[in-house]
């Protein structure tokens, strides 16, 4: 095994969910600024860059028994213009769950939402007090708020560790009122429920 996989391999280990983010990380070309990114794929392509990386994730969590998937660059299409589609069938037949980008305001209303596309908030441009607001709007409406951390401390779309342990310390006051999970764990139980 390489051994930048053995690292995530304690990571796994110590109860953090692995999620399937494909192994090339393939973004719009605009983002890239050249060509060879989602609108130069094919669902073929892409499934073939989802499956690469999942063959390495089960080497990194073995005992995982759900997986997920995030679009890279929230992005869930591949091709352009007339040859455009949606891989979010693809995620659907190889994932539990797969996580995009929502509006922010907005979350994911258990009994309409589409699990192989969830809705999801970038957390990069929120205050600690924005993201304990939106939490409770949203979770009293009876929603499932998923907040995206890309970096915490670090260099890119980083939120500062200040700002999370904050939303974490009022996560945990409110461990009686709001369910905080992994994305597979609550997924899994939604799945389970009556339609």
């Amino acid at each position: 095994m390489e051994n930048y996989l053995v690292d995530w391999q304690g990571v796994a280990r110590s109860g953090h969910e692995i999620g399937n983010h494909t192994l090339s990380h393939p973004c719009p070309e605009t983002i890239l600024g050249s060509a060879g990114g989602l609108e130069s794929m094919t669902l073929a392509e892409i499934e073939q860059d989802m499956l690469a990386a999942q063959k390495r994730l089960n080497q990194i969590a073995p005992h995982q028994q759900h997986w997920t998937f995030a679009y890279p660059c929230y992005s869930t299409y591949v091709g352009r213009g007339v040859t455009r589609q949606s891989y979010v069938p693809v995620v659907a037949k190889h994932f539990l769950a797969g996580r995009a980008a929502g509006e922010l305001g907005f979350a994911n209303r258990p009994e309409r939402m589409d699990l192989a596309c969830l809705w999801a908030t970038p957390a990069e441009l929120l205050s600690g007090d924005e993201m304990i607001a939106l939490v409770k709007r949203l979770t009293e409406r009876g929603q499932w708020v998923i907040l995206v951390f890309h970096d915490i401390d670090g260099d890119l779309l980083n939120v500062p560790g200040r700002t999370y342990r904050k939303l974490l310390q009022f996560l945990s006051q409110e461990r009686e009122t709001i369910w905080t999970g992994t994305v597979s764990e609550i997924a899994a139980y939604l799945a389970a429920q009556p339609v």
